[in-house]
């Protein structure tokens, strides 16, 4: 927050919000300063209040928000050709994770080997065939999925 901007509840822009942590404080009865860590453990989720059985996620924020993991930049290309993806169960405790980077021990200290994956190189056809295969070895056929 910039100095001087007033505080707004609710920020709606270019298809996202943002909630000031204090309204939804007040609304689940929560200390603001606690919301993000709660958001982080899951314990404040609208994923299956909505029905949803699995997110996949998409882009450095977003796999950093879901996972914690933080691995180095790297030029345009590889970034665009190598990027990661998580795959968030409502019913597991840890995400899963598809990184061109496994090795990392960063990577092994925030989550468990079984949920570390290869890459998933979305750009290419071969690529999808095979995330979809690795994600039906881990989300029911029945499984309402939101990307």
């Amino acid at each position: 927050m910039i100095a001087g901007d007033p505080v707004v509840p609710v920020r709606i822009a270019d298809g996202d919000f943002m909630i000031d942590a204090a309204v939804l404080g007040e609304l689940l009865n929560v200390a603001p300063a606690d919301i993000p860590a709660l958001m982080r453990a899951r314990a404040i989720t609208s994923i299956c209040e909505q029905g949803i059985d699995a997110v996949v996620l998409l882009g450095n924020t977003n796999v950093t928000y879901a996972t914690g993991v933080i691995w180095p930049l790297a030029d345009a290309s590889r970034v665009s050709f190598e990027q990661p993806v998580a795959v968030v169960l409502v019913d597991d405790e840890h995400p899963h994770l598809f990184s061109p980077i496994r090795s990392d021990e960063r990577l092994r200290a925030a989550l468990p080997n079984d949920h570390i994956h290869g890459p998933a190189h979305l750009d290419f056809d071969e690529g999808v065939d095979l995330f979809l295969s690795r994600l039906a070895d881990l989300i029911p056929s029945t499984a309402v999925v939101a990307i």
